[in-house]
């Protein structure tokens, strides 16, 4: 109803889960419960109800208080309290409190107000986490993805790429720029693949020139032409050099005088010789056309250096087809040798130059939106490193404030733990030493440290199941029991299974320290509690339960079993039904049932309370077997004592009509009793509170 699940079930299969509705009762199932709140009138009920066909787990409660509007758990301010200071304490977790050490160690700090510093640990951890957890995708993608795509393509940008990446310290801003830079190898693939050969056309046009040319100039050679072109070439220097020496003899003969007739002369012979050596003059002309039109072929154009691409070659060819002969008749046969395997060579090389670019560009396009991408992805998590530094500290320093503060809100609860363990362990030789919260995260426990007989050991590792028991009774009441937990009142499950009865009487002390300022329930199947409680005179209510045929639960309250006694006997009495002749029969055995409790309650008590052992007392007691033994070990301490030091025993403390009541219920029950039956119940049961009282 509170906490909308049970843990018998919590962890358990789909039987388990489906049998927690009533067998005989048609109407879909409720559970309701009325409290008192503090401040408020009335009563505040909360209730869960379900469908026919409803799971456990389907419906939410309702709470309301007196004379407000219906809400939930949560509208009445109690949703966060259940989970902090839980008020229930089921059997499940009394024997399981190291099945789930983690879920312990959070019920356990749940009410140490750790919440604002838990939260800010767990935020930083994400922050952290998160930042981690990029800058380990960004490496293993850079080393899975990244590194191997630029090795597996050619080129400078992918080899320089590689270089900028293999670094301890990553070049982003370098890498970013080889995205868009102009790479040397790939301008020089660039340029390589522009370069041309000369063009054929042009290269036979200047061989046939050439070979023309040299044909008509060797036709000319010897001839009156070439003579009158050699003395127009002498005599026009003459006439230059008379310019200047007017007057003077000839300077080649000596005899004749370069006057102004001799150069009348001489300008009338030079016409005639030019006029005759005009056609030498034309074909010289084509000759040194020709011979320009070849230099001009082996102009070598600049072969750029590659790695991607072998020059050496073309280099070589270019180099020998420049090396162009002086001699014109030579150079039509040097261009016509060198050209065909220049022109192969060049076009080799352009076409593997081109192809190589473009393979290049293909798979550096291919690649660089990957590695671009990266890069940004790279940046972030280079710039968060520096954060992650900074959390790291933040964190540090956020841990050793955590566990101060936890340390000095837990050692009070520790130490009340540490208390009510020396309560509960009766005659245990474990020895609980300290209570630890350790561990965090997935690690994070209950550390319990005990001795047992003086050496050190783990609680769980040594605690028998009733030991167990107590140890989780011992946690949860510090923390059930603080003053920030709204509720007044605790639930328990059965504490007292697996428990030895000297821990039974350590358990009813506690609980009734417990139950002094709170309301406190306790289930149980053990009568030795409610035995423990009578014994101790620890004020209680026991209440018994009981599940009647169809289902029907019956709830009554359970007197005292020395008074149950009596209170059956008259029951028996008032029985009009019932036959007297059988009721002189019966009701003095319920008489000296009473009697015989009232005994060992006494016995125990007192022996109990001097220090005895459980065990040893109620051997004792197994061997007292008559109503007089009992009498004897309550009245004097020890069983052998006569009927007559019991007559005289009761008779001086008490009554000797007490002393005849007991007598009367001890033969009643061989042959019927012949007074009177309301007398006897009477007289046994004043007889009965004076001995459980001695």
């Amino acid at each position: 109803m509170l906490t909308g699940s049970a843990l018998r079930w919590e962890d358990r299969s789909g039987p388990w889960k489906e049998g927690w509705k009533n067998l005989h009762v048609g109407e879909p199932p409720k559970i309701s419960a009325r409290f008192r709140v503090e401040g408020k009138p009335g009563h505040t009920t909360v209730s869960r109800s379900w469908s026919a066909a409803a799971s456990l787990e389907d419906f939410p409660s309702t709470a309301q208080h007196h004379g407000e509007k219906r809400t939930d758990l949560a509208g009445i301010g109690w949703d966060g309290p259940l989970d902090l200071f839980r008020p229930l304490l089921s059997y499940n977790e009394l024997g399981m409190i190291g099945a789930r050490p983690s879920a312990l160690f959070d019920t356990l700090t749940a009410v140490l107000g750790m919440e604002p510093l838990d939260t800010a640990l767990k935020t930083l951890a994400a922050a952290r986490l998160e930042r981690e957890r990029v800058d380990k995708q960004v490496k293993k993608e850079l080393k899975q993805r990244i590194l191997p795509s630029l090795a597996a393509i050619s080129g400078e940008r992918a080899a320089r790429a590689c270089s900028l990446l293999g670094k301890r310290v990553w070049d982003l801003d370098a890498l970013v720029k080889l995205g868009t830079a102009r790479v040397p190898g790939r301008e020089a693939l660039s340029e390589l693949a522009s370069i041309r050969a000369p063009d054929e056309e042009r290269v036979l046009e200047a061989v046939e020139g050439l070979q023309d040319a040299c044909s008509e100039f060797s036709e000319l050679k010897g001839t009156d032409i070439e003579e009158a072109q050699r003395l127009v070439e002498i005599l026009t220097k003459a006439l230059g050099h008379h310019q200047g020496h007017h007057g003077e003899r000839c300077p080649v003969c000596g005899i004749g005088v370069l006057d102004a007739e001799w150069r009348v002369t001489t300008e009338s012979q030079v016409k005639q010789f030019r006029d005759k050596a005009s056609r030498f003059r034309q074909v010289k002309h084509r000759l040194e056309r020709a011979v320009d039109a070849a230099r001009g072929l082996v102009v070598a154009p600049p072969i750029p250096e590659s790695t991607a691409v072998e020059t050496a070659s073309v280099r070589d060819l270019w180099r020998l087809w420049s090396d162009l002969p002086d001699h014109p008749s030579e150079m039509s046969d040097h261009l016509l040798g060198l050209y065909g395997d220049l022109s192969g060579e060049v076009t080799r090389v352009v076409a593997l130059a081109k192809d190589t670019y473009s393979r290049q560009e293909e798979e550096w396009s291919s690649v660089l939106p990957i590695v671009m991408a990266w890069a940004e992805r790279a940046r972030s998590a280079v710039k968060s490193r520096g954060a992650v530094k900074q959390i790291r500290k933040a964190e540090t320093a956020l841990k050793s404030v955590s566990v101060s503060v936890r340390a000095a809100r837990w050692e009070p609860i520790e130490s009340q733990a540490l208390q009510l363990w020396e309560q509960l362990r009766l005659q245990s030789n474990v020895e609980l030493r300290s209570v630890q919260l350790a561990g965090t995260r997935t690690r994070r426990h209950v550390d319990l440290s005990v001795e047992v007989d003086g050496a050190e050991a783990q609680a769980l590792a040594v605690a028998s199941q009733g030991e167990i028991s107590c140890l989780a009774l011992s946690l949860f009441f510090p923390r059930a029991t603080l003053p920030a937990n709204p509720f007044r009142f605790l639930v328990i499950d059965d504490p007292v299974q697996s428990m030895d009865p000297a821990r039974v009487d350590g358990l009813a002390r506690v609980l009734g320290s417990i139950a002094a300022d709170r309301q406190l329930i306790v289930f149980t199947h053990d009568d030795r509690l409610p035995e423990s409680l009578r014994r101790l005179r620890i004020e209680h209510t026991c209440k018994q339960v009981t599940r009647r045929p169809g289902s029907i639960v019956e709830v009554r309250e359970k007197r005292d079993p020395v008074i149950q006694y009596f209170l059956d006997a008259r029951s028996v009495v008032r029985d009009s039904d019932l036959p007297e002749e059988v009721a002189r029969r019966v009701i003095p055995g319920m008489c000296r049932d009473g009697l015989e409790a009232a005994c060992v309650e006494a016995v125990r008590s007192r022996r109990l309370g001097k220090g005895e052992s459980h065990g040893s007392v109620n051997e004792l007691l197994g061997q007292a077997r008559t109503l007089k033994q009992k009498a004897s070990l309550a009245l004097f301490d020890e069983a052998g004592r006569g009927g007559s030091d019991i007559s005289g025993r009761i008779t001086g403390k008490w009554s000797r009509r007490f002393a005849d009541a007991f007598w009367d219920a001890n033969r009643g029950t061989h042959r019927p009793f012949g007074g009177a039956l309301r007398g006897l119940i009477n007289d046994c049961q004043g007889l009965a509170e004076r001995l459980r009282r001695s």
